[in-house]
């Protein structure tokens, strides 16, 4: 299985096994996108712990992303943090040993 084959729901849960991540193409509907890009924009700090923001707390939380973690993780599951990054490509390539 690869990442473009993660389409469905049901596909999540044996590619997390693989790979130990999975990319959800499509799962938040664009106003929730456009009131996180206004929550996180240019002048944001890095944060350990974003889920103090009500928007991300409330997201992480939402029927969306429930459905997406309980295939993967069951149904008891909750978030515990959120980490909010502003490090370039370049660095983060850099951190894990790639070459950039």
């Amino acid at each position: 299985m690869n990442r473009s084959q993660a389409s469905t729901v049901s596909a999540l849960q044996p590619l997390v096994q693989w790979e130990g991540f999975a990319v959800v193409p499509v799962c938040l509907d664009e106003g929730t996108v456009e009131l996180l890009c206004k929550d996180f924009d240019d002048s944001r700090y890095p944060e350990r712990n974003i889920l103090s923001v009500p928007s991300v707390r409330k997201l992480a939380s939402s029927k969306p992303v429930r459905e997406v973690m309980e295939s993967v993780l069951g149904p008891h599951c909750f978030a515990v943090r959120g980490i909010f990054s502003t490090r370039p490509e370049v660095q983060i390539g850099r951190s894990f040993g790639t070459k950039t």
